[in-house]
């Protein structure tokens, strides 16, 4: 940094950015222990918000130590890092005061506000009063009509190693008498919404459960059987099992998560740097 060289640029669409981790590799091993080095990340082009940053130790080298500030702590981020460096060929023991490697086996994904706004009705029907929508704070509204299963989706583009995903179904007027059941299904996205509900070809399903009773919050986990990847489809369902008309019956899902193995998430090809505008080969 002192020299004001550059030792590599990456620069990545943002078509190619997605959860799970992505090495981004040094045309060349670095030998000088005695240099200062800066990373800088940055957006180009049309940015509403800057990046949300937060740092991991990687507990190779004291160098490398990194922690995030005090005030991040337990917030949400949207992006992690791990530094660490290494010649080739040699073997380095752990920092004598870092803990253990802290990447756990699984990550867990809080789906937030610009993802779901990918929300779609799963039907269409027609009720004098709201029924669907997305609400402030992540929050969906879902309600039960007499006599159909009601149905909601949020796509998801690109999921790296999902194995679970999980929600919370609440009924939140307190003037409901019905009971509602409730039900959260994962799918590839090509399959249409009745096969979703009949859970014919899916990945996972919490199965239908029952809100006995308003402002009672049930929790739904839809475990699947093996790590995830690619494009699929959360689909959300609500019905009125005594078929009544559900009075009353507004029922929320709100605190989407999807949780990631983290070794099918590392899984990503490396990005290598820019020479002169055109990215490296390997």
């Amino acid at each position: 940094m002192e020299t004001g060289e550059t030792l590599a640029e990456w620069r990545l669409s943002f078509g190619d950015l997605r959860s799970g981790w992505l090495s981004l590799r040094l045309p060349a091993a670095s030998t000088r222990m005695d240099r200062l080095l800066d990373l800088r990340i940055g957006a180009i082009g049309v940015v509403t918000e800057a990046p949300r940053l937060s740092l991991a130790q990687a507990g190779l080298l004291d160098e490398y130590a990194v922690a995030p500030p005090a005030r991040a702590v337990g917030q949400p981020a949207m992006l992690a890092l791990r530094l660490w460096g290494g010649l080739p060929g040699l073997e380095y023991g752990a920092a004598a005061h870092l803990a253990p490697h802290p990447m756990p086996e699984h990550m867990v994904w809080p789906l937030t506000q610009p993802v779901l706004a990918q929300l779609r009705k799963g039907r269409e029907f027609e009720a004098t009063f709201p029924w669907f929508g997305l609400l402030r704070g992540g929050r969906v509204l879902l309600h039960p009509l007499h006599g159909v299963v009601t149905a909601a989706h949020i796509p998801l583009d690109e999921v790296p190693g999902a194995v679970a995903v999980r929600a919370r179904a609440v009924i939140d007027d307190p003037r409901c008498r019905t009971a509602i059941a409730c039900k959260l299904v994962v799918a590839p996205s090509s399959l249409t919404v009745d096969e979703a509900e009949r859970e014919q070809g899916i990945l996972a399903s919490s199965g239908w459960m029952v809100l006995e009773e308003p402002r009672r919050p049930l929790d739904l986990l839809a475990a699947l059987a093996a790590p995830w990847s690619g494009p699929m489809a959360l689909h959300l369902f609500t019905d009125i099992p005594d078929r009544g008309h559900g009075l009353y019956g507004r029922t929320i899902f709100s605190d989407f998560e999807v949780e990631i193995d983290s070794r099918t998430a590392w899984a990503n090809p490396p990005a290598l740097p820019v020479m002169d505008g055109v990215a490296a080969t390997p």
